[in-house]
């Protein structure tokens, strides 16, 4: 039975590459994981939390594994936007 492109993509999401030097908390796990869906719907969304909680590992993390994964969606040229 064929795969649908969702479900290959909901699979793929856990395989995201991780920091080798870094274990992400769970919460920070599930914050990557978003990120990867929103980029997998072409979505836009805004990662917002308390200081201190690890939002810039969250998106170091996705575009590591954003790269890892070499997966290139329809008007991928994606922008990321940090401020402090």
């Amino acid at each position: 039975m064929p795969i649908k492109e969702g479900e290959a993509r909901i699979r793929l999401a856990p395989k995201i590459l991780l920091l080798e030097e870094y274990d992400l908390l769970l919460y920070q796990q599930t914050g990557v994981r978003w990120l990867w869906e929103l980029h997998c719907q072409q979505a836009g969304g805004i990662l917002g939390d308390e200081m201190g909680l690890g939002k810039t590992i969250q998106i170091i993390a996705f575009l590591a594994g954003l790269s890892y994964s070499r997966i290139r969606t329809r008007g991928s040229d994606y922008r990321q936007v940090a401020v402090p």
